[in-house]
């Protein structure tokens, strides 16, 4: 299935609208980002700017208004306002987010403001004294843009890229691959998947296009010229777009038709460092940078959604950004809860820091989020340092890295809190410490294990270790499970999505010696292997959605090795049984499309899990019906090759016998009778000759 027009051509087309407006449509778009504001106190000219101020830019009406007015127009008389004002926004979008959140709000126990937008007043004064009634829209359904979750067999699909194609196909195990859509130049350079699936991105000199629905159709259109890099909010509500030239946009997904609604412009946010890097909150209601104060100090500025203000410091000030943090150097949120990691380097006078921040919402002042540090941790000849947060939330773990006085050697910690264990004495926290390097740490998705890859060889030890030990009090401790794997060939850990299983690999990396892709699969539960496989110069490992089947491949954009070759995917089992291969040349991607997370509770989990044994025996009798299908399937392709094969071969004896009589004249005899043939004797000879060679002395 593939679209009949050049998607290259139709892309063009999606950002050419709009270049070139009519004076018509200017006027039009203007009134429709026009608030009439009315109730408004009445106040002397020498308050107004007090009163501008604090209608526009106050904690309480941000939050009211979504985005703050970019221009506001409070008309006097006789030296007082007039108790209306007319406020300009960014887009019609946001003057209608406005209109709506502020109509009824109670700016003080004398005023409650109404609003109506400019628009739908010109359009009440333009109202007929006759009334005439509505034409009737065609109603439009949209795509379901989870229409593949629907699939009976429960398949998964991937995309891949290869050249200038892009294909999508269905992971089918018993079949293979099955395609579903292929399409030239689709995109310009890369492709990714939303977080939950549900858009297809692709990447655009100007701008980014999503796609998604049963048809692949385009769903929105984001124009921000020469992408770089994105990034989705986790539940899909927002997206952010970053480009050297043009820094980095935050846009709104929702209701925005054909095109996202631009939440906020950062132009300064052009070059590839720390303070071009946003984190998102799990929940949305955040999104956090590093930038820089007109002093030259770093901080953190936190901005809460969908108003896009920031929030302010512990003392209300929002021109010192949210938490100053002189040289922060990283920052991540929680995956499940609204809580802020970052770390600040050593200095002459300040150890190493690594803070743990909660953001809480007051019942009183909800626009005004609280701020408390709940963990914080001193360190000493510290060099840099990584935070890993468990995706559950439960744990965090600083892997640290530091010297000694003489800075010649090197060694490693790893610091770890224990998220869900807050006492009177704050978060628990232990230590783990190696003195040879560390070549990648991974915590399992689901539970309280994490693996440690470490060593200097190019055949590392692997460790495995559990959270929830006991010491001999009974209380939970890090302690190592089972016996290190020395020697392994594998500088990765890739955990399955429900945890328990995982691959070790050996890939080529940029921040690792490469390894010869040997691959091994690993049940955690029992310790032991399932199975083994080996992809040459892999350069990466995948899971699907349902911890199922794993990829591995080696794409072009990671290769290290000069001219490499042998770019492509294998997909295997869980247990490492190799299902299909594809190897295409300029391979550059593979990606798993996400699933949304289960709507289910833990009691229908539960329900289902008790309950296996017989929903196996549903899936067996599919399996088995399918395995029939195939088998009816093959043999009918091998009575279409023999019908095939018939039609040739009596093709070729009609002409033999239509041309023996010119055969039989030319040859002088009939080749297709034994008689009469002429008969061959074969004899060998033997030659010998002498070769002399003359030399010369110099």
């Amino acid at each position: 299935m593939s679209g009949a027009q050049d998607p290259a051509t139709e892309v063009d087309e999606d950002f050419q609208e709009e270049q070139i407006k009519s004076f018509e449509d200017v006027v039009s778009t203007s009134l429709k980002c026009i608030v009439m504001v009315d109730n408004l106190p009445v106040v002397p000219e020498s308050k107004l700017e007090r009163l501008k101020k604090h209608v526009t830019s106050s904690p309480a009406m941000l939050a009211k208004w979504g985005s703050k007015p970019v221009k506001v127009d409070m008309p006097l008389a006789n030296g007082k306002t007039k108790g209306f004002a007319f406020m300009e926004f960014e887009n019609p979008k946001f003057a209608e987010l406005a209109a709506k959140g502020a109509n009824n709000h109670k700016l003080d126990k004398a005023h409650t403001l109404a609003t109506t937008l400019m628009n739908d007043f010109q359009r009440i004064v333009d109202t007929k004294s006759q009334y005439v009634e509505p034409e009737m829209e065609e109603f439009k359904p949209k795509e379901n843009l989870n229409n593949w979750l629907m699939d009976e067999a429960a398949r998964d699909q991937f995309v891949i890229r290869f050249q200038e194609k892009t294909q999508i196909y269905w992971n089918d195990a018993k079949r293979g691959p099955i395609q579903l859509i292929e399409k030239d130049r689709w995109s310009d350079s890369y492709i990714n998947w939303s977080p939950k699936g549900r858009y297809l991105t692709t990447y655009h000199h100007q701008g980014i296009l999503l796609w998604g629905g049963e048809s692949w159709g385009k769903q929105m259109k984001l124009q921000h010229q020469r992408v770089m890099d994105i990034l989705f909010s986790p539940n899909e509500t927002y997206v952010i777009t970053w480009s050297y030239q043009k820094g980095a946009m935050i846009w709104d997904l929702r209701n925005g038709g054909d095109n996202g609604v631009l939440r906020r412009h950062f132009p300064d946010m052009c070059e590839r460092n720390k303070y071009a890097k946003f984190t998102w909150s799990h929940d949305e209601k955040y999104v956090a940078r590093i930038t820089k104060l007109k002093n030259g100090q770093d901080c953190i500025s936190v901005f809460s959604l969908p108003s896009m203000a920031m929030v302010p410091d512990k003392n209300g000030n929002k021109n010192q950004g949210t938490i100053l943090c002189p040289g922060v150097e990283d920052l991540q949120w929680s995956p499940s809860d609204n809580i802020l990691t970052y770390w600040q380097p050593e200095t002459e006078a300040n150890p190493a820091r690594v803070i743990v921040m909660q953001f809480t919402v007051p019942e009183k002042e909800p626009h005004i989020p609280q701020m408390k540090v709940i963990a914080q941790k001193n360190l000493f000849m510290v060099v840099s340092c990584q935070i890993f947060w468990q995706p559950t939330g439960d744990y965090l773990c600083v892997k640290v890295e530091r010297t000694n006085k003489t800075k010649k050697a090197k060694f490693f910690n790893f610091e770890l809190f224990r998220m869900r264990e807050h006492g009177k004495d704050g978060i628990p926290t232990e230590v783990i410490k190696k003195d040879v390097p560390i070549v990648s740490f991974s915590w399992e998705p689901v539970g309280h294990r994490f693996g440690v890859v470490y060593g200097e060889s190019s055949r590392p030890d692997i460790d495995i270790f559990t959270m929830q030990g006991k010491d001999s009090q009974g209380k939970n401790q890090v302690e190592q499970v089972g016996a290190t794997l020395a020697k392994k060939s594998a500088n990765m850990l890739i955990w399955a999505p429900q945890g328990q299983f995982c691959v070790l690999a050996g890939l080529q990396t940029s921040n690792t010696a490469a390894l010869n892709g040997t691959l091994e699969f690993w049940d955690m539960n029992s310790m032991e292997a399932m199975g083994m496989s080996d992809h040459l110069m892999c350069t990466g490992i995948s899971w699907d959605p349902t911890g199922r089947y794993v990829c591995s491949e080696v794409s072009m954009l990671d290769q290290r090795t000069p001219g490499g070759m042998g770019h492509g995917f294998n997909v295997y089992t869980l247990d490492g049984v190799q299902l299909y291969s594809m190897e295409l040349e300029q391979f550059t991607r593979f990606l798993w499309r996400p699933r949304p997370k289960s709507p289910l509770d833990e009691q229908e989990k539960k329900k289902i899990k008790k309950n296996l044994h017989e929903i196996g025996r549903e899936f067996d009798r599919v399996d088995a019906e399918a395995d029939d299908e195939m088998d009816e399937e093959q043999k009918q392709k091998i009575a279409k090759a023999r019908a095939e094969w018939s039609t040739i071969t009596d093709e070729w004896t009609l002409r033999r016998s239509q041309e023996k009589a010119k055969r039989t004249a030319a040859q002088g005899y009939d080749s297709d009778e034994d008689e009469g043939q002429p008969e061959y004797e074969t004899t060998y000879e033997m030659v010998e000759e002498v070769i002399s060679v003359t030399t010369t002395e110099e």
